[in-house]
């Protein structure tokens, strides 16, 4: 997590950041729109009370891995040993998906963290049947579930995991995870009911298809497929958890079966899970930050195979060690990188924004992508105008817009002479074009085009200019060379005739 203090956010941060700006009563009103990320929210609302430095946001998260990766050691070490625990600890750190959610604003490091905590707690009650060890899974059941809601699959891999080792446990096995189950499903109940009434969940999930799935599996351990050496990287490590898996099955050991058997479950049935409830009840469950509670039965298998292979022949074990390290790199400096969450570089927009030329332009966004621009909200966008599909986070002055000829897109162009339009999620053909304008209102238009380079929110901005305006060609030339200064690169601008 060595880049969690840049303060440039992710897309999804931003909303983190906005809901967080809310007084406490807005945060829990919260629960109409957006219930399933509520529990983190009011958390980091309390957070950002005690300590409100910005870079300090992503804080939580990498105190969350960090203890998660402890937890993992600690589960390997008692089954095994203190070096083969140090070894997965290590392969843990090296998968760059830790990397990614270590200083990600989000509550998946923390799903990570509650996942492994009662995992852990669980397999204490296969050696020992305690009554604090059924209570202390419950809670971190119930924490999980709340940061979460998708990880409630973990239960099913508690309650398969003690079918298959009811013999060799301690007594009572399934009956203690029955009842850990059932005592943190009754108290997420009413968390579970509002998130299936009003949650609406990632609203540009892809369909369930080999490509898709091919692609969620890849960024799996990977965390982002950008960067050089990424896929590669996924290759290695996914296969190497493939023989893990089937070297634990083939050659097992007696005293490490609670762990292989758990790691095994764990690693299959959530993933399983939540595509069947995509297929069935058409939930977005396919992305890769959904499956992140899993990560760490990768990592535990990758260890176990690496052992083995140790055994047999050492120099081999290191060598794919040296790999796993070396395909990682790149996206390990990628995500500590400006760019490196999914390539939100919305610091430009604000400097682009700022521009003599359009700062008096209305401006047009679609979707959420307002909400990465507020961040940057010091005041200064205030008295202009937002357009946008969905008013009800922005509070500002947010006319619906649902076509390209919404009649208050036209009077805010001959208004002021111009209009800044910014598209997202779409491919840039769909930016509404100088012709499109032009059936409304006379328009001599520049059309620029920002290179966010977002999975989140686009990548297409462009700015209308109404004619007969004073602004002539050469203005428009000129506004296009300040708007690639502005955007340090980032931005390529072409003018339409």
């Amino acid at each position: 997590g060595f880049g969690f203090w840049r303060s440039a956010p992710s897309g999804d941060e931003s909303v983190t950041i906005l809901a967080i700006r809310r007084s406490w009563p807005q945060v829990w009103q919260m629960r109409f729109h957006d219930p399933a990320l509520l529990p983190y929210y009011l958390m980091m609302k309390a957070w950002s009370t005690l300590v409100p430095s910005a870079p300090a946001l992503r804080l939580p998260s990498v105190l969350a891995m960090s203890v998660m990766i402890v937890v993992v050691m600690k589960m390997v070490a008692d089954f095994t040993s203190i070096r083969v625990s140090i070894l997965a600890g290590v392969i843990t750190l090296i998968m760059p998906s830790v990397t990614l959610f270590a200083q990600d604003a989000r509550p998946y490091a923390f799903t990570g963290l509650f996942a492994c905590l009662s995992v852990r707690f669980w397999l204490m009650r296969t050696r020992s049947p305690r009554t604090v060890h059924v209570v202390l899974l419950t809670s971190c059941l119930v924490a999980g579930i709340l940061m979460n809601a998708y990880s409630a699959a973990l239960l099913l891999v508690l309650l398969v995991g003690a079918t298959v080792l009811r013999q060799q446990a301690a007594p009572k096995l399934l009956r203690a995870t029955l009842i850990a189950s059932i005592a943190s499903s009754l108290a997420v109940l009413p968390f579970l009911l509002l998130v299936l009434r009003y949650a609406r969940g990632q609203v540009s999930a892809p369909a369930v298809s080999l490509r898709s799935m091919a692609y969620i599996v890849a960024a799996f351990p990977a965390g982002v497929l950008k960067p050089w050496l990424a896929p590669a990287f996924a290759v290695l490590a996914l296969t190497l958890c493939g023989a893990g898996a089937v070297v634990t099955l083939r050659w097992p050991s007696v005293r490490v079966r609670p762990l292989t058997v758990v790691s095994l479950i764990w690693l299959i049935v959530p993933p399983m899970a939540l595509t069947l409830i995509q297929i069935v009840l058409d939930k977005p469950t396919l992305l890769a930050r959904y499956w992140q509670f899993c990560l760490p039965a990768v990592s535990i298998l990758i260890t176990f195979f690496l052992v083995r292979v140790m055994a047999w022949r050492p120099n081999t074990a290191l060598i794919a060690c040296g790999l796993l390290v070396l395909l990682a790199l790149p996206t390990q400096i990628f995500l500590r990188s400006e760019d490196g969450h999914d390539g939100a570089r919305w610091e430009s927009l604000p400097a682009v924004l700022a521009s003599v030329d359009l700062r008096a332009l209305p401006i047009s966004m679609n979707s959420s992508a307002l909400d990465g621009l507020l961040v940057y909200d010091h005041g200064q966008y205030r008295d202009r105008l937002f357009i946008r599909r969905s008013a009800a986070k922005s509070g500002l002055v947010a006319p619906v817009l649902s076509a390209p000829d919404s009649r208050v897109m036209v009077r805010a162009a001959r208004r002021e002479g111009g209009l800044i339009a910014y598209q997202s999620r779409t491919k840039s053909s769909s930016m509404p074009t100088a012709s499109d304008f032009g059936r409304l209102v006379d328009v001599h238009a520049g059309r620029y085009a920002l290179r966010v380079s977002c999975n989140y929110f686009g990548d297409s901005l462009g700015i209308f200019g109404v004619q007969r305006h004073m602004r002539d060609l050469s203005a428009f030339a000129e506004m296009a060379r300040e708007i690639e200064l502005r955007a340090h690169g980032h931005a390529r601008c072409i003018v339409l005739e």
